[in-house]
Formats: structure tokens, sequence, C-alpha cells
């Protein structure tokens, strides 16, 4: 049982670190886009939808935390899910994805005219890059291991609380954990 509760405040910690770098990535945006329009920029139809598809993971982080933080039946599951979306970053035959709303730490393989290299990237600040036939850097596919640890880490969770639900003979048989069985 002391175990459970720990695992729980582990997951709250989780949906903290989410919903701190989803609100520092919005800041960001808006900021950026603050600054765009102090600089005379106009912001059209582009811009903006463009500034609204930046948002969307960082405003799914800030929802994956507050699941997390009010102990919602999802939280598991869309923690997964956000932070799943981070671990691949890749920029092939101009398109480019990225996407790191907290820390990350990306290590990959660059490919270029004089061949395969390695690289590793440490970053604290919140970032999602998308360009289509607009990349000039090099393709690259790259994995960010904090996302990928705290997926692992998420899978281990489920796997204590259907533990949990076994043991009090719940049934299992749900994908989703439900904090009132718990």
């Amino acid at each position: 049982m002391r175990n459970l509760e720990k695992v729980k405040n582990q997951i709250a910690a989780l949906g903290y670190y989410q919903l701190f770098f989803g609100i520092i990535g919005v800041v960001i945006l808006i900021f950026r886009l603050a600054n765009a329009i102090v600089d005379g920029s106009t912001i059209g139809v582009a811009q903006t939808i463009i500034f609204v598809i930046l948002s969307v993971p960082f405003l799914f982080s800030i929802y994956a935390g507050l699941q997390c933080v009010n102990e919602a039946s999802t939280r598991l599951l869309v923690s997964k899910i956000n932070q799943a979306l981070q671990v691949v970053s890749v920029n092939v035959a101009g398109f480019h994805l990225a996407s790191a709303v907290g820390l990350s730490l990306f290590v990959g393989l660059e490919f270029s005219l004089h061949g395969i290299g390695f690289f590793g990237n440490f970053e604290f600040i919140p970032n999602v890059s998308f360009m289509i036939n607009g990349s000039e850097i090099p393709s690259f596919v790259s994995i960010n291991l904090v996302a990928l640890f705290l997926v692992y880490k998420i899978r281990k969770y489920e796997k204590i609380f259907k533990q949990e639900k076994a043991e009090k003979g719940l049934d299992i048989s749900e994908h989703l954990i439900n904090k009132e069985t718990i």
C-alpha cells in the first residue's frame, strides 16, 4: 500500500512537470507573437494557423498535467500519449517535426552529403518546430531520451495499478485507470 502511495506522488510530480513546461511553452509562443506584432508584422490567417498548430503540444501537455494532478481516470493514458509524441524527431525530405515540451536529451543520426554522423543535444526550454519544404538543416532522426524514459515509467505505473486491482479482485479488463477503484 505504501508503494502505491509513492507511485501516486510520482504521478502527481509528473503532472506538475507537464503542467509547468506546457505553461512555459505557451508563454514563449505568446511572447514571440507579441514581438512580431510590436515589430510591425501583420498577423494574417496563415500565421494564426501556425500559432495554433504550434500551441497544440503545449496545451496538450497542460491538459495531461492537469489530469495527473487531479487524479483523473485517464491520467496515465493521456500522459503516455503526451510523452510518446515527443520521443521521435525527424527532418527528412523537406519535412521537419520536432517536439519537446519539457526537458529533452536528444540523441540521433544526421544524414548529409559527407556521411552519417551521431549527435546529442540537451534542452531545457520547451520547443516545437514544424516545417514543410523549408528546412535547410540536414536530414536527421533523433530520439528524446527523457520522453522515452517517462513513457517507460508511465508503463510501470500502469502495471503497478493493474497488479493492485488484481490483488483487490477488481476487473482489470479496462485499460484506463479509475481513481474510484484504487
